[in-house]
């Protein structure tokens, strides 16, 4: 008996969608010196669900590793940006939090800051831990811009996400 192993030489992944063809395209790049062959099968009766998909900011370090130009994917996916994600009733009924995308620290050390923050609330300051977050700002403003491109330091330090049509990224 031959105890040498064959190498695999076929992944086949059971399922489309947005998981399934994203799967795919990281093992077909991951793999793509190798003599492996990657295969989505995916049920015609069931079809590819057309609702919204909301992603986190690595998705989009995803898209790079991956040679997919941002633009053209927020393009043919009728992407909007996000700067981060609301939670309703979070703590009770009528009362929502929202976790920005991005630092709370006003450009100082994050822990530094919070300590600061802390003191400054028992010192009777009213401002809120999400003002001093550029992405919580920006969200509550209703305005946007990329962090990669503000002049101004504190915006650079939001980060960003996508909200896309599930069916258009997996077609």
């Amino acid at each position: 008996m031959n105890n040498t192993a064959m190498p695999i030489q076929k992944i086949v992944i059971v399922g489309g969608g947005s998981a399934g063809w994203i799967a795919a395209a990281v093992l077909g790049s991951q793999f793509a010196r190798a003599q492996l062959q990657v295969e989505l099968v995916e049920s015609e009766e069931i079809g590819t669900i057309g609702v919204g998909e909301s992603t986190i900011p690595p998705f989009l370090e995803l898209l790079q590793s991956l040679n997919i130009d941002e633009r053209d994917f927020i393009q043919r996916t009728q992407a909007s940006f996000k700067l981060g994600i609301e939670f309703s009733d979070w703590r009770v009924k009528g009362e929502s939090y929202f976790h920005p995308f991005g630092t709370i620290s006003a450009g100082m050390d994050e822990t530094v800051f919070y300590q600061s923050w802390l003191k400054s609330q028992q010192l009777g300051d009213s401002h809120g831990l999400q003002d001093f977050s550029p992405a919580s700002v920006m969200a509550r403003q209703q305005k946007f811009m990329l962090p990669q491109q503000a002049q101004q330091r504190p915006i650079g330090e939001a980060r960003y996400a996508l909200h896309l049509d599930a069916r258009l990224a997996a077609d």
